[in-house]
């Protein structure tokens, strides 16, 4: 297990990027579950920027807690248009990559926040310590999750955050590939402990916080809820 000093003498940018494989991201294959409000498979790809890969990956992953200084996230904006009414959130599809070690993860967190002006907001859903093999399949660092039941959103912006729970000295670090191309806000990161010296300790955007791109590679997948499945109140 690296210690403070030995992660600060090597270099930083390692330790917080990762180049990636040259290879264009698999598609994700979910296995679908079935909406709860439809009844429909969550197999419709609500969202998705798997292209333009930059052949790097940022950190985003829970440590031992020897190593707590360095637990950090990424986290990458997504809007639903207005015209689309509600999303039911399924799946999330992140390529990824492992340095330091080969994975795999054992457990994965997901969350999703509305936007806090241009960075994470308040937590609309949170799926803590999600299991490899049960909860995701992980293809050498290419995590395909489908949550255990659907994050049920309506029209806005939001972030979706997505963490590796792995003991570096067991598996290494997962890093979260990065994207050359631009939706939205630039992605997000926070290292509360700071232990990568960068004093991004709670969400930055990830250009000042030494990420030389401006997205992460991610798809999301599930159903669209009809208007007529959305209940009103009427005085």
């Amino acid at each position: 297990m690296r210690t403070l000093s030995s992660w600060m003498t090597s270099s930083l940018v390692g330790a917080l990027i990762a180049v990636t494989p040259a290879v264009a991201a698999d598609a994700p294959q979910t296995q679908m579950s079935v909406d709860p409000w439809t009844g429909a498979p969550l197999g419709a790809t609500l969202w998705d920027q798997t292209d333009s890969p930059a052949g790097a990956g940022f950190a985003s992953q829970t440590f031992a807690p020897v190593d707590a200084v360095f637990d950090c996230s990424s986290g990458d904006d997504f809007t639903i248009p207005a015209a689309d009414v509600m999303w039911s959130v399924g799946s999330v599809f992140t390529p990824g990559t492992y340095l330091f070690g080969v994975g795999p993860t054992p457990l994965v967190d997901v969350e999703f926040f509305g936007d806090g002006a241009g960075v994470p907001g308040g937590a609309v859903c949170s799926y803590p310590g999600l299991v490899a093999g049960v909860d995701f399949t992980d293809a050498a660092g290419t995590l395909d999750i489908t949550l255990p039941s659907p994050c049920v959103l309506p029209a806005g912006d939001y972030w979706v955050t997505v963490r590796a729970e792995m003991d570096q000295a067991v598996g290494g670090q997962w890093f979260w590939q990065m994207r050359s191309a631009q939706n939205g806000s630039v992605f997000a990161w926070e290292n509360p402990g700071d232990g990568f010296g960068t004093g991004c300790t709670a969400w930055t955007p990830a250009g000042a916080c030494g990420a030389g791109s401006p997205d992460l590679l991610f798809s999301l997948s599930g159903a669209v809820v009809p208007v007529e499945l959305q209940s009103f109140d009427i005085d």
